[in-house]
């Protein structure tokens, strides 16, 4: 137990330090500036969304922001395996962020585990206390998720909970 504590207080201190030294990139927020598109060349597609990563007043921690920053950019790049292990991340230094529960629920939606997004939803739902912009997108998700034919052709439902609560 000793020896689990003191690697998550390397990943914390290594992550840390990390943001001090300037390796997290600056992301814009929804205010931000576009991205520079060169005439004939492609844009980048742009995240499929992004979400705040704390409620209204809530703390806003750096290494929790840049966790979540990090899941979208994986987001974009189709490696929602690699945005979950990052929200994942994020949770476990932020458990109480009922934003991060809401972008981990979005991420299984779209990996094609229904019953696990409907429980990560309605976790983001207890913890909103009264976000009703929150509130409002997770009973989106929730009812997407309970759609007929939603996702038949993706991968299968894993129905297990996330081991988090």
């Amino acid at each position: 137990m000793c020896r689990h504590r003191l690697a998550r207080c390397r990943r914390l201190l290594g992550l840390g330090l990390g943001l001090l030294a300037g390796c997290a990139p600056p992301h814009p927020g929804p205010g931000g500036l576009p991205p520079v598109v060169s005439p004939g060349v492609p844009a980048r597609p742009a995240p499929a969304a992004t979400w705040p990563t704390a409620p209204a007043g809530g703390s806003r921690l750096p290494a929790v922001s840049a966790l979540a920053h990090r899941a979208d950019r994986a987001l974009a790049e189709n490696r929602p395996e690699r945005a979950a292990a990052l929200v994942e991340r994020a949770l476990d230094i932020d458990p109480a962020n009922p934003w991060l529960w809401y972008r981990l629920a979005r991420i299984r939606l779209r990996q094609g585990a229904r019953a696990q997004a409907v429980e990560l939803a309605r976790k983001a739902r207890s913890l909103a206390g009264g976000d009703r912009r929150l509130e409002d997108l997770a009973g989106r998700l929730i009812r997407e998720a309970h759609r007929p034919g939603l996702l038949e052709s993706g991968p299968r439902d894993a129905g297990t909970p996330t081991g988090r609560r």
